[in-house]
């Protein structure tokens, strides 16, 4: 082989080399956050709306008499539907007249907030695994990161809203109440209304709402609505209850289970008798 054809051979092995280098994720890469959702229509309306996971596999399989995909890669099964995901492993079925996936990659901002999200919601609870047995250090230190939790939480809110179900997930959605309900109570005073709306739209839980106000509330000096509150964790004392005759009928009406249940779970939380 001449000397010339070596040098080419070289060449061609280096170009093809380095294009599968660029083509490849860089180990330091975050994976694609992306925005997923199924929405099950009768008569052309939307009558159910599934958020799936942000991360993870997503294998969509599907029969149905006609398939229409948009520009934006949304997939739209018409007539006699069965859809079939495939989600981490776990094995989920759909079937309708209509169904539409959608799936959109959050930008890098959003994603951030999104992953910002999810790690305040750990750190949150870092050291509140056995509330019951903090010590005083313990309770230093996790106000220290419930403070700059929540001045993450109030910028994310500002730039985007409050971060609910659509938006963040709702594991995170989850989260990010959990990080205002920690905070101080100026924050709470703040946001109270901005989670109110929340759940008015569908993007938070109603269970949610009635922590937050029932502190808020607390604080003011004035009787909770929810009988969330307690004086202390040890007694197990609730704080007091505006019109108590229909406290099981308001907790009923957003959501929460009975009070009977609800003090069993926290005398479990903060191991009380």
């Amino acid at each position: 082989m001449s000397y010339l054809k070596i040098c080419l051979l070289g060449l061609i092995a280096v170009v093809t080399l380095s294009a599968k280098a660029e083509a490849l994720p860089s180990p330091d890469a975050k994976p694609v956050l992306r925005r997923r959702t199924i929405s099950v229509l009768s008569q052309g309306k939307e009558v159910s709306n599934i958020l799936l996971p942000f991360d993870g596999s997503f294998i969509p399989n599907w029969t149905a008499r006609k398939t229409e995909i948009d520009a934006d890669k949304t997939i739209r099964l018409k007539g006699h539907v069965l859809l079939m995901l495939s989600i981490d492993k776990r094995s989920f079925s759909f079937q309708g007249d209509e169904i539409t996936i959608r799936s959109k990659a959050l930008d890098d901002e959003e994603a951030q907030a999104v992953r910002d999200i999810e790690q305040m919601g750990i750190s949150d609870q870092s050291l509140r695994a056995n509330p019951s047995e903090m010590t005083a250090e313990q309770e230093a230190q996790q106000g220290l990161i419930d403070k700059a939790n929540m001045q993450r939480l109030d910028a994310i809110i500002k730039r985007f809203g409050w971060p609910g179900n659509g938006f963040a997930g709702i594991e995170n959605a989850k989260s990010a109440f959990i990080v205002l309900q920690h905070a101080d109570s100026a924050s709470q005073h703040t946001y109270l209304p901005v989670l109110q709306a929340a759940v008015a739209k569908g993007e938070a839980d109603g269970s949610d709402l009635a922590m937050l106000e029932d502190r808020v509330r607390v604080s003011d000096g004035k009787p909770q609505l929810y009988g969330t509150q307690f004086k202390s964790a040890k007694s197990m004392e609730l704080c007091p209850v505006e019109d108590e005759a229909h406290l099981e009928q308001r907790r009923s009406e957003l959501g929460m289970i009975p009070m009977a249940e609800y003090i069993k779970v926290m005398k479990e939380v903060y191991k009380t008798e």
